[in-house]
């Protein structure tokens, strides 16, 4: 019987990171999503700050037996819809972060004994998926690709491996909303000292090492270190999604844990946009 947990594989990394690339990688390598080394504090931390995204996922597991997530972090909604899948079911997770990758691998070997279907974790680009076309049932991502070089080259590859009528569960942020609101002003205002004093994210790396992972997870990190940080209105997702059909599209939380939202978290403060897609049976374009 296997006692330690095994290591990923780098399968499909082939490609040398261009600076954009290598400055994304090396940022959450350093502080993958929501921090918290133990898994059970990982699942504790996300799901309180987000109550609405367990009835998110299970309504995913329920509807699919095959699910790809784009930007799987440390795995922490991995495990949990691997926990929901039927067992006939396939899940496979990608993420540009080494480091992240091999985190969610060790922790779902932890909870091995509790998940119906085994996690696939590897190395991957969102914006050049190693993924034929029009293979995959559903395509997940949460709180992600607002945080690529080139999100529309990420869309497009979505749409691209999805089969015909399969359907996308996307999170991105929404430009009108308090926290990015807030989290945009203190990036500009670490642009300005950053002038000044003529260094590189300064405010980053002051609390880089400050250890409020238990009550803020990687929140303060990413809105000072993460070198991608867009936002959308509501038009601006009807437009890069028009190849999509939108079944769904709503505003969803506060990204505090002591504030919760009831049912599915909708409210019209919301930080995230929420959207379910489909991608249309005919290249809406040919016909075929």
């Amino acid at each position: 019987m296997e006692q330690n947990p095994p290591s990923f594989s780098e399968h499909g990394l082939v490609e040398k990171p261009d600076g954009s690339l290598q400055s994304t990688r090396e940022f959450w390598d350093t502080s993958p999503c929501d921090g918290q080394a133990d898994f059970e504090q990982r699942k504790q931390f996300r799901y309180r700050k987000e109550p609405w995204l367990t009835d998110f996922l299970k309504r995913i597991a329920a509807s699919h037996d095959q699910i790809l997530e784009i930007g799987c972090g440390q795995g922490t909604d991995a495990i949990l819809l691997c926990s929901l899948l039927s067992e006939n079911g396939r899940y496979e997770g990608l993420d540009y972060s080494p480091q992240s990758i091999q985190s969610a691998t060790v922790g779902a070997w932890e909870v091995r004994s509790f998940l119906r279907v085994q996690p696939i974790f590897r190395v991957g680009n969102a914006e050049n998926l190693d993924i034929a076309d029009n293979t995959q049932q559903a395509v997940y991502s949460m709180g992600v690709l607002h945080h690529t070089a080139n999100e529309k080259k990420a869309f497009a590859e979505i749409l691209r491996v999805l089969q015909p009528g399969g359907k996308a569960y996307l999170v991105l942020y929404r430009r009108w909303s308090l926290k990015v609101g807030v989290a945009k002003v203190l990036r500009f205002l670490q642009a300005v000292f950053d002038t000044v004093f003529m260094t590189k994210r300064i405010f980053y790396r002051f609390f880089k090492g400050a250890h409020l992972e238990k009550y803020f997870g990687t929140m303060i990190l990413e809105c000072f270190g993460v070198p991608y940080l867009k936002c959308y209105t509501k038009k601006e997702i009807q437009t890069l999604f028009a190849a999509f059909e939108i079944l769904d599209l709503y505003q969803v939380g506060y990204n505090v844990p002591w504030i919760h939202l009831k049912g599915d978290g909708r409210t019209m403060f919301g930080y995230f946009w929420v959207m379910e897609l489909k991608k249309p049976l005919s290249n809406p374009f040919t016909g075929h």
